[in-house]
């Protein structure tokens, strides 16, 4: 199973003007194709009136589904260079649209190709590359002696404590990357000799931004 993948935090946009030409560039995180085609479907309605929406995505973890549309541009010189721009981002689960508006003056393959990668890039760049990683959301069982030591080990380790429940005992609800977790634990365990119960839950991918998870 992988373990982790690069993607993008949220959608963006750029607009740069190459010779008269304004290229619009947006991208979007993605979680399946169908996401990816209901996105460019409401791109071309919402620039209905443009001369060009090239786009590109890549979905799966693993980088299964690989698509891109030139849009009328001469064949390979728009969504091509945006797919491989992402590819060499090494992204996944990301779509980029690139519309244009054409300027009157003709930009030759080469420079359409450096503009709707170039576009692309901007975007990329006015966005956040996240690294998605498994979470294990992990339920501490302690005594209420041990609850104000336990809450500052987990302050010191940058945990995020999801929730909290006080009843006979206390449980601490917490997100931990799976990488992590067995150096969580054994902390744990030394700090409270042993008195303390773990219940794994459910994993997750996450985002991961500067080694801190992103909620």
């Amino acid at each position: 199973m992988l373990k982790e993948y690069r993607t993008i935090h949220k959608n963006s946009e750029s607009i740069i003007e190459i010779k008269k030409s304004k290229f619009i560039g947006r991208a979007f995180p993605c979680s399946n194709e169908e996401e990816a085609v209901k996105h460019i479907e409401e791109t071309n309605k919402e620039f209905y009136d443009a001369t060009h929406t090239a786009y590109a995505y890549i979905i799966g973890n693993n980088a299964e589904i690989q698509k891109f549309n030139d849009d009328g541009e001469p064949s390979g010189t728009a969504g091509l260079p945006i797919l491989n721009y992402l590819k060499t981002e090494e992204l996944r689960n990301v779509l980029v649209t690139v519309t244009r508006y054409y300027g009157g003056i003709k930009l030759g393959k080469g420079g359409l190709i450096r503009a709707y990668s170039g576009s692309a890039r901007e975007t990329i760049n006015n966005n956040i590359i996240v690294t998605k990683k498994i979470v294990v959301e992990t339920h501490i069982i302690i005594s209420y002696n041990l609850y104000g030591g336990v809450e500052n080990l987990l302050q010191n380790e940058n945990l995020i404590v999801k929730d909290k429940n006080f009843e006979k005992d206390v449980t601490i609800k917490i997100l931990v990357l799976e990488e992590d977790i067995k150096k969580i634990k054994e902390k744990l365990i030394n700090y409270t000799s042993d008195n303390i119960e773990f219940q794994d839950k459910e994993k997750k991918f996450m985002s991961v931004h500067n080694n801190k998870i992103i909620i």
